[in-house]
């Protein structure tokens, strides 16, 4: 009877220890750092984005948007959108997320691309006649038709995967 309550004790697990395990980091809740870039101009013109330029500044970005995206933490870039308009459903001050690594189409996903040497992002999906129709969120405008000899116009920079967007309370 002593050598099984001897047996017990040594089976106990103290309270703290249960803590400490559940308190150990996961592979899932792990940070990223990405690299950031802004917008810029190269001729003068604030009216057309010419130009990505990194920046010195990183974000740090929770594993768990990679993990739901299925976006490459490697290839991962982030676009901080400060008083540009690259596409219709952006605003200043968003963060922007892009896979570089993911420049194959599929029909009806966003896009940072350049098109004719200017930076925009937009919806694109194949038109029947093999060219691309970059969506138009303005339902009032209609969608921009890339003709198969004018695929050479357009260079997919990457998959955007997340906008953050951030307002500001105003009185």
């Amino acid at each position: 009877l002593k050598a099984e309550r001897k047996s017990k004790k040594k089976t106990k697990v103290a309270a703290n220890d249960v803590v400490a395990e559940q308190a150990a980091p996961s592979p899932i809740s792990m940070a990223v750092e990405v690299p950031v870039f802004k917008l810029a101009d190269v001729g003068g013109k604030k009216s057309v984005v010419k130009k990505l330029k990194r920046t010195k500044k990183t974000v740090i970005v929770d594993n768990n948007l990679f993990v739901t995206s299925q976006a490459s933490p490697a290839d991962s870039i982030c676009i901080y959108n400060k008083g540009w308009c690259i596409s219709p459903d952006t605003c200043n001050y968003d963060l922007c997320f892009a896979d570089t690594s993911k420049t194959e189409i599929k029909d009806g996903e966003r896009y940072l691309f350049a098109q004719d040497g200017i930076i925009k992002m937009n919806r694109i999906k194949h038109d029947c006649d093999g060219g691309l129709l970059i969506g138009n969120t303005i339902p009032r405008e209609p969608n921009e038709i890339i003709s198969p000899d004018e695929l050479d116009s357009i260079k997919i920079i990457g998959w955007v995967y997340s906008i953050n967007t951030t307002r500001a309370w105003i009185d």
